[in-house]
């Protein structure tokens, strides 16, 4: 949080107005990245003892907030360039690139449920891992600004807390 915040302190000093879009899509890639890398920390120190429909509720909320960061900071990445005139605005048309889109969300959710089922840490860790390559690759699209925040929204909703975990707990 810290070097975050030094990097928008530092960074908002020295933007010119005009170029406040950029430093709004940079800044919503840490957003991204938070998400990703607190989804990560979710999956490596869950607590224990906890009821197996609790687990699978939690798992979910975990893949869910990595893919949805990830998506987040690569589309984010991406806007920052092009607007910076770093990227290409040019759209990159693939042939077949809707099929490529649904195969890669097929593959995403078919590894979500090799996750959340799996008991075996070392096919839980490749599947989040290809996943967030998916995720990443995913993010690269051109994205509609309001798509983009959409995401934000999404993975800050989606990422896993330890005061959301108690209140499912109280509920059940």
């Amino acid at each position: 949080m810290v070097i975050g915040g030094a990097i928008g302190i530092r960074l908002a000093k020295k933007v010119e107005m005009t170029e406040m879009p950029e430093l709004v899509a940079i800044l919503h890639s840490f957003v991204g990245l938070a998400a990703v890398l607190v989804g990560f920390n979710s999956y490596l120190q869950h607590e224990t003892g906890m009821e197996q429909i609790l687990v699978n509720i939690h798992l979910t909320e975990v893949f869910l907030g990595i893919f949805i960061g990830a998506v987040t900071f690569t589309g984010s990445v991406v806007a920052f360039g092009k607007l910076r005139g770093k990227i290409s605005s040019r759209p990159l048309m693939l042939p077949n690139r809707h099929k490529l889109n649904l195969a890669a969300l097929v593959v995403s959710f078919i590894l979500m449920v090799i996750f959340v089922r799996s008991d075996s840490t070392g096919t839980r860790v490749l599947c989040l891992l290809v996943m967030t390559a998916i995720a990443l690759a995913f993010g690269w699209h051109r994205w509609p600004l309001s798509a983009v925040r959409t995401c934000r929204w999404w993975s800050r909703c989606s990422t896993p807390t330890r005061a959301g975990r108690r209140r499912r707990r109280a509920l059940c």
